[in-house]
Parts: structure tokens; C-alpha cells; sequence
């Protein structure tokens, strides 16, 4: 069973994220991400990204993860991740 986590960019503020959780039980997850803001944006973790997603778009991205750990998130648009847009998702 996939585990959902719904990623929205842009909202509160233009370079933040907001994930419907942050820790999520190993195995595969999928990350339905919506992006809310003015500017394009893009969801990266794991190494897998989504498209640069256009205010209003979405994707789903799915992605295993074998093992328990802490991984890094955030969107790589020149300057986006450094302006906040990253963060750290738990995995049980």
C-alpha cells in the first residue's frame, strides 16, 4: 500500500512547501504536488523531480523508499531552495 502526501508549492508564501505529512511508514509514496504560487516551481527528493510546474499544475511522483532515514526535499529553480523552499521528510 502507497502511502499520499499532497505537496503544495508556493503556499503560505511563494518559495515554501506545504506536505500533508512529514513522516511517512517505509515503502512507496506518492507525492501529489500542486503548485499554488506565481513563479514555476518543482518538487525534487530522492532523486526524483517533477516538472517545472506552472501556478495551478499538478504531478504525481512516486517514490520508494527501502529504509528508514531522513531525506531532504526542495525545488531546484536557481535560488528557490536557498529562499526556503526545502525541508526534511521523515521515514519510519
Amino acid at each position: 500500500m502507497s502511502s499520499l502526501v499532497k505537496v503544495t508549492a508556493g503556499k503560505p508564501s511563494e518559495f515554501r512547501f506545504r506536505l500533508s505529512a512529514h513522516v511517512v511508514p517505509a515503502g512507496s509514496v506518492t507525492f501529489d504536488v500542486t503548485n499554488q504560487g506565481k513563479l514555476l516551481h518543482n518538487f525534487k527528493i530522492d532523486g526524483h523531480v517533477t516538472k517545472l510546474l506552472a501556478r495551478g499544475q499538478s504531478q504525481a511522483l512516486v517514490v520508494t523508499f527501502p529504509k528508514p532515514g531522513r531525506y531532504p526535499y526542495l525545488c531546484t529553480v536557481t535560488g528557490h531552495a536557498d529562499a526556503g523552499m526545502k525541508g526534511i521528510l521523515t521515514v519510519r
